[in-house]
């Protein structure tokens, strides 16, 4: 192709253009042309490789001016009616391209035929960077090496039109005949495809059709790749031209892009992911790394060039990109806000996303808000599909096909996959598979709030969330007898995954009728979860509130079922209560439940209170009192059947005995708790038995059998998953570390196990505290201040799961050097 240089005459068949001159010629003779429609046509022959969108041909014929866009039509109409309307090509929704032939052209391309489309392609000049997806777009070229029909698929104004183009243009080398193409975004007649397709070929339009037979014909001879933009609102025509393209031409190419697949045979379906995310702990230059952050920073800085992320605004970026999922169009709509707002207030006023981020001028034409987005694809739902969307918005986190069916009230759990099904398909849905058996489905958080604006009235929403609670209810008392044997692993994950649906269920407890017994329930069921995930405070300020709101028992006139539950969550907020080292609060709550416990005469929650009485004394140094409350624990319980409350009796008897100096009693209570323990295996059970045990072998100089102890209560913390033990074996191997002679090991861990305690509320028990304080400051003196203070601040630095790592490369290796030697 030959370019125009500036004030070059330039001819397409009787037309002759002269730039210098300013006007165009017809057979030799000037046409009737006004001065804005021959800037117009010079523009778009300029221009005349790509598609010319109504925006620029604004800004470069009327530049600084406000123009109406039906102005610019009236001048594209008088062109069309001197030049011929195949001239001027309109691409709906996305601007004009000239498609008549020049001359030149022409001469630098003898052979094409007269359907020839005059340029190698058509894609538009993009005026921002492409930000990220460097692997999306490498997974695409490798996939289109393969396959002839490519589909990228997600939710609206997630990024497939941008990386679709990408991918495009990474194309036109490989397709001698053109890379193509086809935005539908604006066609709305289903016969307008194919005709739309032929404007984009450059091929004459006839009496408004392309006659289908010439277009086939016109692809069938040559290779080409069209990519056919914003499908899913013509996905039935579409599919059926584009079924036909693939079958009568063999050496054709075609991506699309659409909410949904095609569902044509061959089909590679490719779901374009929302940007990656910074981690929570990411510093600024970390943060850059994350594509959402990349893609805020590039656009914040269109609108203010001198927007940078530094230290003090990174947090609030990470969580406007982590808010809005990484939806490339939220990203792009928050950052345009930096103009008026600072991150932070962008951040705080993201709950109510949709009325704050909306595009203005002419931004984003075809995207002006994130709710008119989502709200096409929410139309072209059925009755049956609104519904279920609509009560899907109440998870937190995503679900389960039981638990979806569950808040749906419908028996039929197949009838609601179904469901499920299309709106995955409709990309308003995620699947995390994952290693589980259940797969769990999930909304993003903008598409959520979306839904839950639209879950109904307020007794039909407020019936949703019921079910929602009375499920996740049912999952904590489902807990209380699987928490404590050899599913815990199990539980544990099933409570992890469903954490943001247990904290919405305890805040409904609030508004729900039945919401003051729910919270109980929730209490009781759930509190060894808070403490094994390091969560103590998060639980314990659960169950005050839960115990704040339910009614306390007036005179044992209640129902016993009441009491029982009540009685459970007193026992619940005891221990987490013991655990952060609120030991008055611990007794006064362990009086409380002994009571209602007599009231419902139950052993085993009888046996409960004591032990929190028992741990309330051990801790304030009352040990002989505290074992006479022990030992009466330790006979209600065995009286009820044993399990935890008769582990954790025993446990309690062997700690007394160690804070007396009593070892050998000491060592025959641990081992009789943990004996007990192991045989309902229960790993954090046996594994806190197994964690003093080792306390008391460094006090008593057994090193050997402390580090083996050790080593077998770490794995059944990692098995398990348990970081609040993880924790403790930490503090423990911080003391062998000083009592063995490697003082900085020592501060190393001591420092990971206080940080580790500090972010969950956790603190050392006093008897713990007597055992490792003076034997770290015996580790200081080992050696020079700075570096052990160096070394306490290294461990600190490192995240828990990175401490659990060095720990346990020191406990093997160093045992494994013992026993060579």
């Amino acid at each position: 192709m030959v370019s125009m240089p500036a004030h070059a005459d330039v001819k397409f068949g009787p037309f002759e253009l002269q730039s210098a001159a300013r006007r165009l010629l017809v057979d030799g003779r000037p046409a009737r042309l006004g001065a804005r429609a021959f800037d117009v046509l010079l523009v778009l022959i300029e221009r005349r490789e790509r598609v010319v969108s109504k925006d620029e041909l604004l800004d470069l014929v009327w530049p600084g001016l406000i123009v109406e866009e039906n102005n610019l039509q009236v001048h594209i109409s008088a062109l069309r009616k001197v030049c011929g309307p195949p001239a001027i090509s309109t691409i709906p929704g996305r601007g004009y391209r000239f498609t008549a032939l020049l001359d030149a052209d022409a001469a630098s391309a003898p052979q094409a035929s007269a359907d020839a489309p005059v340029r190698a392609h058509n894609l538009p000049q993009l005026r921002s960077r492409f930000i990220g997806r460097e692997a999306a777009v490498a997974a695409c070229m490798r996939l289109l090496d393969s396959v002839r029909l490519l589909t990228l698929t997600g939710i609206g104004g997630g990024g497939k039109t941008r990386l679709a183009l990408q991918v495009a243009q990474q194309q036109i080398a490989r397709h001698a005949d053109g890379v193509w193409w086809v935005d539908l975004a604006a066609v709305r007649e289903p016969e307008s495809v194919a005709t739309t397709l032929a404007a984009s070929l450059g091929l004459q339009v006839v009496d408004g059709t392309p006659g289908e037979q010439r277009l086939l014909a016109h692809l069938a001879a040559g290779r080409a790749f069209i990519l056919f933009d914003n499908c899913e609102h013509v996905l039935g025509p579409v599919a059926e031209l584009v079924d036909r393209l693939l079958d009568r031409c063999t050496h054709l190419r075609i991506m699309v892009t659409s909410r949904e697949g095609l569902g044509l045979a061959g089909e590679q379906v490719y779901p374009v992911a929302p940007l990656s995310l910074p981690a929570a702990d990411a510093t600024p230059a970390e943060m850059q790394q994350s594509e959402a952050v990349r893609l805020f920073l590039e656009r914040a800085s269109l609108v203010l060039p001198e927007f940078a992320i530094d230290a003090a605004n990174a947090a609030a970026i990470g969580s406007i990109c982590c808010q809005l999922d990484g939806i490339a169009l939220a990203i792009e709509l928050a950052a345009a806000r930096v103009a008026m707002f600072p991150v932070s207030a962008i951040s705080a006023r993201l709950d109510d996303r949709f009325r704050f981020l909306v595009g203005g001028g002419r931004a984003f034409p075809r995207h002006q808000t994130l709710e008119t987005t989502l709200q096409w694809s929410y139309d072209s739902l059925n009755d049956a599909e609104k519904q279920l969307f609509a009560q899907l918005s109440v998870f937190v986190g995503g679900c389960t096909l039981a638990a979806a069916a569950h808040v749906a009230d419908q028996p039929d759990e197949y009838a609601v996959l179904a469901l499920l099904t299309r709106l995955h398909d409709k990309s308003l849905l995620t699947v995390d598979r994952g290693e589980s058996s259940q797969p769990r489905y999930r909304m993003l958080e903008t598409v959520a709030q979306f839904a839950r604006r639209r879950l109904g009235d307020a007794a039909a929403g407020n019936a949703v969330r019921d079910r929602h609670l009375g499920y996740f209810v049912r999952m904590a008392e489902a807990t209380l007898a699987t928490i404590n044997g050899p599913a815990q692993a199990e539980c544990l994950a099933r409570l992890r995954d469903n954490e943001g649906n247990i904290l919405a269920a305890h805040a409904w407890c609030f508004y729900s009728p039945v919401g003051a017994q729910s919270s109980l329930r929730l209490v009781a069921g759930l509190w060894r979860y808070w403490v094994a995930s390091g969560k103590l405070e998060r639980g314990y300020q659960l169950a005050r509130t839960a115990l704040t709101q339910a009614k306390p028992v007036a005179d044992g006139v209640q129902e016993i079922d009441h009491v029982l539950w009540r009685c459970r969550a007193l026992s619940a907020q005891g221990r987490l209560a013991f655990m952060m080292g609120y030991y008055d609060e611990t007794m006064e709550l362990g009086t409380e439940c002994l009571e209602l416990a007599r009231v419902a005469a139950s052993d085993e929650q009888a046996a409960a209170a004591l032990v929190l009485q028992a741990g309330g004394l051990s801790a304030t140094k009352h040990l002989k009192h505290a074992l006479t409350k022990f030992k009466q624990a330790i006979d209600l319980a065995e009286r009820s059947g044993g399990g935890f409350i008769a582990v954790a009796a025993l446990h309690g008897l062997a700690e007394v005995y160690r804070g007396l100096d009593q070892t050998t009693d000491a060592e025959r209570w641990y081992e009789r708790a943990i004996a007990v323990a192991r045989a309902m295996q229960d790993a954090r059970a046996t594994a806190v038995p197994l964690c003093n045990l080792a306390r008391l072998s460094i006090t008593t100089g057994k090193h050997r059998r402390a580090r083996a102890v050790l080593v077998e209560s770490l794995d059944l913390a990692t098995e398990a998953g348990l970081q609040g033990l993880g924790e403790q074996v930490l503090d423990v191997s911080a003391g062998l570390a000083a009592s063995v002679g490697e003082p900085l090991k020592a501060a190393k861990y001591s420092g990971a196990a206080i940080a580790c305690m500090r972010r969950s509320g956790g603190r050392r028990h006093p008897s713990d505290g007597a055992f490792v304080e003076p034997l770290l400051a015996s580790a200081r003196a080992q050696c020079d201040s700075v570096s052990f203070d160096a070394a306490e601040a290294e461990g600190q630095a490192l995240a828990y799961g990175a401490a659990v790592v060095d720990l346990r490369q020191w406990l093997t290796w160093d045992g494994s050097a013992k026993r060579q030697a």
